[in-house]
């Protein structure tokens, strides 16, 4: 799926939907049809990657500071059915630690802090 480091595609990163959840018949993130995962690059730098089963897809939205975020939900605005976007260690942290606590150990080789 394309990268994307602020708003500039610099290649492409595996899909991972990680942080999903079995809700009993399908795998989802928050609602049916989304999907995230965090990964991690060949180079360290980890990704958010963000999918969707719709054509609709991910919609990205310009940050204040001129960043790129991409949204964790499936809105009705067009988009790629799946994008990653690099974020920062810290980031990453803080999305295992709020969406799947039980795979950061696995993931960062400790205990959330």
């Amino acid at each position: 799926m394309p990268l994307y480091d602020g708003d500039q595609n610099i290649g492409s990163a595996p899909l991972v939907t990680n942080l999903d959840t079995w809700d009993g018949m399908r795998w989802r993130f928050q609602r049916t049809g989304c999907h995230l995962g965090v990964g991690k690059l060949d180079d360290g730098r980890y990704y958010a990657c963000y999918s969707s089963d719709w054509p609709e897809g991910i919609v990205r939205r310009k940050r204040d500071d001129g960043t790129w975020e991409a949204l964790s939900r499936c809105p009705d605005d067009f988009g790629p059915p799946a994008l990653a976007v690099v974020i920062t260690e810290e980031e990453a942290r803080e999305l295992v630690r709020e969406h799947k606590a039980e795979i950061y150990e696995e993931m960062f080789g400790g205990e959330p802090e």
